[in-house]
């Protein structure tokens, strides 16, 4: 993960990360694919992001994917998923899949955007370096 920009609101982003499983037990535990180099044949990802600050209501969580032509077309899924903890933390999740029904090898980064402004980038990778 990579800050670009501060997010606005004093929002405070303590990870960002992709997975390849999207189960709630993987998601709560935190585990992390690293280096982030995925399977060819890859039909679906999972973004993550940690967010230890409070959300105001109306808050625009957004994320892009883009791959060396530029924005990947992804379907419609669930939409957001987010898990609350007594630590003020929540956890933001969304799977990701592309409408090409799966992502072609090569480089791959992620822009999360919060009310728009573009404020961390993550990169992966399908297939072989």
């Amino acid at each position: 993960m990579v800050i670009i920009n501060t997010p606005v609101a004093d929002i405070k982003i303590e990870d960002f990360y992709i997975i390849e499983e999207s189960d709630v037990d993987t998601i709560l535990s935190g585990k992390k694919t690293i280096p982030a180099i995925f399977s060819s044949g890859t039909t679906q990802l999972s973004i993550v992001i940690v967010i230890c600050s409070p959300l105001e209501n109306g808050t625009d969580i957004n994320v892009e994917i883009m791959g060396n032509d530029g924005p990947i077309e992804v379907d419609d899924l669930a939409g957001f998923m987010t898990f609350s903890y007594p630590d003020g933390c929540i956890t933001v999740t969304r799977d990701f899949k592309p409408v090409s029904g799966k992502y072609a090898d090569g480089p791959y980064q992620a822009l999360l955007s919060i009310n728009e402004v573009v404020v961390a980038l993550l990169n992966w990778t399908i297939g072989s370096l």
